[in-house]
């Protein structure tokens, strides 16, 4: 049976880590796989009793090379990041004889060089972060790496290899979605209430305050007592929230303070839930006003996927076709937002025409079915080169 390690950027709630487990569920069966990730944070350590269902599972310590929208690292650590020599990943690959070492992320290209010069394996680069389009040596450092020392390059959309030179290694898969579990869930019963939600890691840039703001100008302008807004990822008052509230700093206390700024009569804020899907698919319309400006993440995937209208920021049409499935907007500007939203909210038809032409698109890009299929082929062109 031949082996595959994984190398995973520490497992989370978010979309690479859920995107990393289902594509496990549909690989164990035929390969023998390994995963080995970065520390695990104690909120998230039950995740890694799900990944031992399907591959052997072990933490080491080793720094990340990012740079992304949303954040880059320093040159300082850009610079000591690099001299790191991954010895005790290596000793697993070589000790387990892995066949190939599939990278679960962008964040470790300075991994693929002694890899690819100390062991055997064939290494597969999965781009889940698009880098900028910059001239920076962080940025430039990430792209060779990655050209340069993998055998394969799996992206996520088109979006994340716009910034590659094209070459035939580079495939685009979308991430998977089970549409058994979604396509069972009950309608809920009528009560006439229309919900709008977003549903997002507790950071500035994926657009919360915008959220608010569109959410108060709908309700000023509609005067629709029956739209409600929701919020999920909200997070607990941790000592460390607490002591950034006191000295007046953190983005928790620029959220609260927007909410009663505002005054939003139907706005519920939740910290976190189990039932995701089953709350997802109680809304009417899902939002994504991500600073930004990349519509194509997994809650796109999963909200279209419960035939959802969407409203999001950005103007890649790989998932959302504006007009069509959803509404694309210009990021940071809830008004433009809002004004989609009103739209939404007035034409019942619409929301269901744009949920129904979503669910078939997410259906043909997404369906786990022929997800697993199509990234066996890469591992057996690689193992058979």
């Amino acid at each position: 049976m031949k082996k595959i390690l994984f190398i995973q950027h520490g497992l989370g709630y978010g979309g690479a880590t859920k995107s990393l487990l289902l594509l496990q569920k549909q690989l164990f069966k035929e390969y023998k796989l390994y995963t080995i990730s970065q520390p695990v944070s104690k909120k998230t350590k039950s995740i890694i009793k799900d990944f031992e269902k399907y591959s052997e599972f072990a933490e080491l310590d080793f720094p990340s090379i990012y740079s992304y929208s949303a954040d880059t690292i320093s040159e300082d650590l850009f610079r000591e990041a690099k001299l790191f020599y991954p010895k005790e990943i290596i000793e697993f690959i070589n000790n387990h004889y892995i066949d190939i070492v599939h990278i679960n992320s962008t964040l470790f290209s300075h991994l693929l060089k002694p890899i690819k010069e100390h062991t055997k394996a064939k290494i597969i680069v999965h781009l889940r972060e698009m880098v900028p389009n910059q001239d920076s040596e962080i940025s430039q450092f990430i792209v060779n790496n990655h050209t340069k020392f993998s055998d394969s390059i799996i992206a996520i959309s088109d979006n994340e290899i716009q910034f590659y030179p094209k070459s035939q290694k580079i495939t685009v898969i979308p991430n998977p979605h089970e549409f058994d579990i979604t396509d069972k869930l009950e309608e809920r019963e009528i009560n006439n209430e229309i919900i709008i939600g977003m549903c997002a890691n507790f950071l500035e840039f994926k657009g919360h305050l915008d959220f608010l703001e569109m959410a108060s100008i709908v309700e000023k302008k509609c005067k629709m007592k029956n739209v409600k807004f929701k919020i999920i990822g909200y997070p607990k008052n941790s000592f460390k929230e607490i002591i950034k509230k006191v000295i007046k700093r953190g983005y928790k206390q620029k959220f609260d303070q927007k909410v009663r700024k505002l005054k939003i009569k139907n706005l519920e804020i939740i910290n976190y839930t189990f039932d995701i899907y089953g709350e997802i698919f109680s809304w009417d319309i899902y939002i994504r006003p991500d600073y930004t400006g990349h519509p194509w993440g997994r809650d796109i995937i999963e909200a279209m996927a419960m035939k959802k209208p969407i409203v999001a920021t950005g103007l890649s049409e790989f998932f959302i076709e504006n007009g069509k499935t959803g509404f694309l907007v210009p990021p940071k500007n809830p008004q433009v937002m809002a004004e989609k939203v009103i739209e939404l909210i007035k034409n019942e038809e619409m929301r269901k025409e744009f949920g129904e032409r979503g669910y078939k698109k997410i259906k043909e890009k997404c369906d786990i079915d022929g997800y697993g299929k199509r990234i066996a082929e890469i591992y057996e062109e690689l193992i058979s080169e």
